[in-house]
């Protein structure tokens, strides 16, 4: 394969190409990741004294936004290596929640991705719902579940749906048909 290969949608999806194409491609950004690690340890190692506090506090957060971003690189290489175990196992490009293809398009951008584009949505419209139940006074979604559980038997009616509306901080719950 030559260096200036793209994946097209018009091969196979997942094809030897493809997974040679975006192997080369993690493992070059992870070599990345780690030469630039290399750079910042030394410049970290490095000792530096400033007469002046605020030449000083200056340093200490330029210091501290550095290792942030380090630990980033840093979780962002087991992402990577977790693509690449994906790729020698014959399941990289598939979404980990329904098994569909997550898309050439999606992948050359985000080469590191495990969800379709959907189920990314669903995940953080998820994920939204659960942090504003958290923060708010109704208590953790978990409970929420467990009072309306005991608060309304279950019939096998499946016509019902639950409502849920939440407004200003109330949550007011009821059974209404499925329409």
């Amino acid at each position: 394969m030559t260096n200036n290969y793209i994946p097209s949608e018009t091969e196979e999806y997942m094809c030897e190409k493809h997974l040679e194409y975006f192997k080369r491609k993690l493992q070059d950004w992870k070599q990345e990741i780690i030469s630039n690690s290399k750079l910042t340890l030394e410049s970290l190692q490095e000792k530096n004294t400033f007469p002046d506090d605020t030449d000083r506090a200056s340093n200490e957060t330029d210091r501290s936004v550095e290792l942030r971003s380090r630990d980033r690189q840093r979780k962002l290489i087991s992402k990577i290596d977790k693509a690449l175990k994906s790729i020698d196992e014959n399941e990289y490009g598939f979404c980990e929640e329904t098994g569909d293809p997550i898309g050439l398009a999606r992948l050359e951008a985000r080469p590191t991705a495990t969800l379709s584009v959907e189920a990314q949505e669903r995940h953080e419209r998820n994920e939204k719902i659960y942090r504003f139940m958290a923060t708010s006074n109704l208590g953790t979604p978990d409970k929420i579940l467990n009072e309306l559980t005991i608060n309304k038997s279950i019939t096998n009616d499946s016509t019902n749906i639950l409502c849920i509306n939440l407004h200003q901080g109330r949550m007011e719950k009821n059974w209404s048909p499925y329409i």
